[in-house]
């Protein structure tokens, strides 16, 4: 009986999809557009980009056509370099290099105020503490980010850099300071890997 209903539940799907794919393309690609293109950015992550794109995995006849409109027509985000270069490396496998060419906006906007506040405490405890060597480790994890997203097709003018905003959360005013200029540091660091890896 439930093997009959299935059946059943099959066919009419694949009769939904062949009068899907009889419409004319326009209308088609209208329906993609509308179904794929979000006004906020998609994180890019294993759960954000999987529940937006169920349509793709209908068949292979819209995976093929609509897919070039979901990676255009969409901005993508990353917010945390070290906790998302597996999502990012996967993200890119599975967009394939002529979908990742089509993405026009990938923006980076780390959460590193929490790193640097680790810093931070850990400076006001030891005094061998250096802001360089917080700098070239930004640079090398950045520029390795660069280089994953350029080798898979992304192009460079998609890429931004979000501008860190540092708020102050010591009680005294020195301590912020230091976060501000280790923020600023950050930042400088990202473009400069940016720029090193064009």
């Amino acid at each position: 009986m439930s093997t009959k209903s299935g059946r059943s539940h099959h066919a009419a799907s694949a009769t939904t999809t062949e009068r899907f794919s009889r419409l004319p393309a326009e209308i088609r690609n209208g329906i993609y557009s509308y179904a794929l293109t979000f006004s906020e950015p998609i994180e890019v992550s294993k759960q954000d980009i999987r529940s937006r794109t169920a349509l793709l995995r209908v068949c292979n006849q819209i995976r093929s056509e609509a897919s070039t409109i979901f990676y255009k027509s969409n901005d993508f985000r990353v917010s945390d370099i070290e906790a998302q270069t597996e999502d990012v490396a996967t993200f890119l496998d599975l967009a394939g290099k002529e979908n990742a060419s089509c993405i026009t906006k990938l923006t980076l906007s780390f959460d590193m105020i929490p790193k640097l506040q680790t810093l931070i405490d850990q400076a006001l405890i030891d005094d061998s503490f250096a802001p360089n060597g917080f700098s070239l480790r930004v640079i090398k994890t950045s520029r390795e980010m660069f280089e994953t997203l350029s080798h898979a097709g992304v192009k460079r003018k998609a890429v931004m850099i979000e501008k860190l905003e540092v708020r102050d959360v010591y009680p005294d005013a020195s301590t912020n300071q230091l976060l501000k200029e280790l923020g600023g540091i950050f930042e400088k660091s990202m473009r400069i890997a940016l720029a090193n890896s064009a």
